[in-house]
């Protein structure tokens, strides 16, 4: 039951009028600038740019723990504010799930030619990422992962990596084929990037020894590092990267249910340059643990997302349209540019669809007299997905917020 004993407030003077205003030029520019241009900004794929105050995740967690809590404390440096020290409330960090997300290849052709580059990996290196992710979390809990029996059938795209050792051909095998073909030992959940793959239609072309064991996660990214240099996939890795942080909070969608990602098909027919050894790790490597906490908060990630005021007459058609791509060049002028580009690349699931009610101008209900009823659409406060509002005057704010108006906080 909800109570409402006072009038609806809609602020709609001078400065609303200016706020819309703005905010629909901007966007309208952004659309024009999206719809013109066949690249997108080198911003959308700096994801170290979003790890402000993200604190590093736990390096030494027991091996039977299922989830863990944790907290930040930032110390201010602004000497005007007499609040030293923030603490936030401690959050619940899930370690394993029931049920792994679901992947398969996007019939669209969303992504399908990525910024001119004949070679696409982009599906083969969103899977690499979501093994780092998983083996790293499994190295902080002294477990070790193992392979699962192979399913082999013939596939339509073939991938010839002749340069790859027998141990790395073994591993991209296994993170392609198929079902699940690798897991934590004596674990029978799944990791919170845990995969199945339902049809990537893709076939790693070699023989492999069964007895070779899963890489650890900088040996894993060392071969994901060895693919961009061979197939001079640039920035693919880092959009990869974030499509994968993303996969939690796809799950967290539907804890028990079914959650499916669709990644653009691959295409890897040029090979440019034989990689030489190991070779330097790629940069977003080390800020894997930070990223990790990012990926395990789905309120925070979510958050991030939604830190932007969208027009609806800008989003709409586009999401109704399934244009993904114009979707995240329209979003690349944003702070969370590389979150949406990974999320867009992830094709058009539950978190994507939550956006159109947000998009619809909503109708005003004042209440004018004291009232009680029922909300039946109301279960619990959603994660995310509020529409940020765009200013608030100084006399609306609580009073104990007041001192705090010009500081740091």
């Amino acid at each position: 039951m909800l109570a409402h004993g006072t009038p609806t407030i809609d602020y709609d003077g001078t400065e609303a009028n200016a706020i819309l205003s703005r905010s629909s030029s901007q966007w309208q520019f952004a659309l024009r600038h999206a719809i013109s241009t066949s690249r997108f900004p080198e911003s959308s794929y700096r994801l170290e740019r979003l790890l402000c105050r993200v604190p590093s995740f736990s390096g030494d967690i027991p091996s039977c723990s299922l989830s863990i809590e944790g907290y930040s404390s930032w110390r201010s440096s602004d000497g005007s504010c007499s609040m030293k020290h923030k603490t936030e409330k401690g959050h619940l960090f899930h370690l394993r799930r029931r049920h792994p997300t679901t992947c398969r290849i996007s019939s669209s052709n969303n992504f399908r030619r990525l910024e001119e580059n004949p070679n696409n990996g982009i599906a083969l290196l969103v899977l690499c990422w979501a093994y780092v992710l998983k083996a790293s979390l499994a190295e902080r809990q002294h477990l070790t992962l193992h392979y699962e029996p192979l399913d082999s059938p013939s596939r339509s795209v073939n991938i010839k990596l002749d340069y790859a050792p027998p141990q790395e051909l073994a591993w991209r095998k296994a993170i392609t084929t198929r079902g699940s073909a690798y897991s934590i030992s004596a674990d029978d959940r799944y990791s919170p990037w845990g995969i199945l793959v339902e049809n990537l239609d893709l076939e790693i072309v070699g023989e492999v020894d069964a007895h070779h064991s899963p890489p650890t996660a900088s040996q894993a990214v060392g071969y994901l590092r060895r693919l961009c240099v061979a197939c001079a996939l640039g920035d693919q890795s880092s959009a990869a990267l974030a499509a994968a942080l993303s996969i939690p909070l796809h799950r967290s969608t539907a804890p028990l249910g079914s959650v499916t990602i669709e990644l653009p098909r691959p295409s890897l027919s040029i090979r440019y340059v034989e990689p030489l050894g190991q070779g330097e790790y790629p940069s977003d490597f080390r800020h894997l643990d930070r990223y990790m906490t990012l990926s395990l908060s789905p309120n925070y990630f979510g958050s991030i997302l939604w830190s932007i005021a969208p027009i609806g007459d800008v989003l709409r058609p586009i999401l109704q349209e399934n244009k993904l791509e114009l979707l995240a060049k329209v979003l690349s002028f944003t702070t969370a540019a590389p979150l949406w580009l990974g999320l867009a690349l992830c094709g058009p699931g539950t978190i994507l669809k939550s956006i159109m009610p947000f998009l619809d101008k909503l109708r005003s209900y004042p209440h004018t007299y004291p009232s009680n009823y029922e909300d039946d659409y109301f279960s619990t406060t959603p994660q995310h997905g509020w529409a940020p509002f765009g200013i608030m005057r100084f006399e609306d704010v609580e009073l104990k917020l007041h001192g705090h108006l010009d500081c740091s906080h």
